[in-house]
């Protein structure tokens, strides 16, 4: 929607559309003081913003949030040039904007995700590092450096923590060799862990289990179980389980036949199954009619020991409706290094094409101005 509206607040002109969104009168509008209410935090920004623009820099974007009639908060992002006289006063300011509150909802599903999964990690009995895809090392919880004595910044990268973890250089690249068929494995209920002597800063060694589990992005998140003093636990399987449903991405694995086998909430979310309704069931269930001919070609693939990575592609939801997501496909290996099954990553893409369409639409606005 478009607007203009004098340094007092005089609206000179609405669009339709700004009038059909706010549901006013373009001729009422027109002439009047600017009707539409902001909380008190949001006018004292946008005040601000107003006041940034110059002759020099008469553009400038804001996102706020606005109270409909109704009493509703609504997001929305503005972008606003400002026009000035020969004196450098400004004479008038022209505003085009959109609603991004389905974003900025959006944008907090992924803060609360990131915040249970924060929760999980801190609170986990088990040492846990993540790993980015360059083998730098993005975290540490606070049980890793209990048990291992190591903090970020004396092992910042997976070369380090091996070398000090195993300084004999025969463990070394028994762990590094034992470890390459984990690289692939994004299944919590398929890792098989492995069981290696860790050297300790203070010296001492402790018998550990690695849980790694690779992720969409391409980072690797490593559980480790200490099982020096005690057996080993179900309790590994309890973390890794919250690890995988607090994902935001929809996680599913399924056997070579295509049967799924495990199914995660954000799957549940996805695509409106529930994980009982579908595991044991072919994966069919979620794949358009027209787009089956191709599973055939991606097991072969998997078959070779590919990896499909990021392909977008649509899939179905339980109420018939279509969801586009972004794909990655990947082998599941047994210890013996055979293939036994598949890994699928799926990431919404509506968002992105949302934002897409967003930022063109106010490129085109911009120039038209």
């Amino acid at each position: 929607f478009i607007c203009r509206f004098t340094p007092d607040g005089i609206i000179t002109f609405v669009n339709d559309a700004y009038c059909r969104y706010f549901g006013l009168n373009k001729s009422v509008c027109i002439g009047s003081p600017h009707k539409v209410l902001l909380p008190d935090e949001d006018i004292r920004l946008m005040k601000q913003h107003l006041a940034s623009l110059t002759p020099e820099n008469p553009t400038g974007t804001i996102e706020h949030r606005i109270i409909l009639p109704d009493g509703k908060i609504r997001w929305h992002f503005w972008t606003d040039r400002a026009c000035f006289d020969a004196d450098g006063k400004v004479t008038e300011y022209q505003s085009v904007g959109i609603d991004t509150t389905e974003k900025q909802e959006h944008v907090q599903k992924i803060r609360d995700s990131e915040d249970r999964f924060r929760m999980i990690t801190e609170l986990s009995p088990f040492p846990i590092s993540i790993l980015d895809s360059s083998g730098n090392f993005q975290y540490l919880n606070k049980k890793f450096e209990q048990l291992f004595g190591y903090t970020i910044s004396d092992i910042p990268t997976q070369k380090e923590w091996l070398s000090k973890a195993f300084p004999e250089s025969t463990e070394r690249m028994s762990a590094i060799y034992n470890r390459k068929p984990d690289l692939v494995c994004t299944e919590w209920d398929v890792v098989k862990p492995h069981l290696f002597p860790v050297t300790c800063q203070d010296g001492t060694i402790r018998q550990t289990h690695f849980c790694p589990i690779t992720l969409a992005s391409g980072e690797q998140f490593v559980v480790y179980e200490d099982l020096t003093d005690k057996t080993e636990s179900d309790r590994l399987r309890s973390v890794l389980v919250s690890i995988v449903n607090s994902s935001h991405d929809a996680i599913i694995g399924k056997s070579l036949d295509n049967t799924i086998l495990s199914w995660n909430k954000a799957a549940e979310r996805y695509y409106g199954y529930l994980a009982e309704e579908v595991i044991g069931k072919s994966i069919e269930i979620i794949i358009p009619p027209e787009l089956r001919v191709h599973l055939p070609l991606f097991l072969q693939r998997i078959r070779n020991g590919e990896i499909i990575d990021r392909f977008d592609t649509v899939r179905l939801r339980k109420d018939g409706s279509r969801v586009g997501v972004c794909v990655t496909l990947s082998p599941i290996r047994d210890e013996d290094g055979r293939i036994f099954g598949i890994s699928t990553i799926a990431q919404n893409i509506a968002e992105r094409e949302k934002s897409e369409i967003s930022r063109m639409f106010r490129q085109q606005v911009l120039h038209r101005c």
